[in-house]
């Protein structure tokens, strides 16, 4: 089963991929998701934060045959955390020093 992948990120990805080929994924939408960090604690003088998620916004909803993968941002993945296995966020960067573009090699699971 081929699948397809989805930028819902707010702006275009650049991967290479296992062959070397540089693939651009433009951005389809942007799934957003608010967090609140507060210290809960301190330890040494250093706080201690604890993250809430709000709502994702702008993410459709998981399908069943398995077709499609979403890339997302990360604070969207940690919100989802175990509770979509479409949903991925762009990993392993450099940055290429011609044009100072980041480009990512894998996408993680959260």
């Amino acid at each position: 089963m081929q699948q397809e992948l989805f930028n819902l990120t707010n702006s275009a990805i650049l991967f290479v991929n296992t062959s070397g080929q540089l693939i651009e994924l433009p951005s389809r939408g942007y799934a957003t998701c608010e967090v609140e960090a507060r210290t809960t604690s301190e330890v040494d003088g250093i706080p201690v934060r604890t993250k809430t998620y709000k709502p994702v916004k702008g993410l459709p909803p998981q399908g069943s045959d398995q077709t499609r993968l979403y890339i997302v941002d990360r604070a969207v993945a940690e919100a989802l955390r175990d509770q979509r296995w479409d949903i991925v966020i762009a990993t392993d960067s450099e940055v290429d020093e011609k044009t100072q573009s980041t480009i990512f090699r894998t996408l993680t699971h959260i």
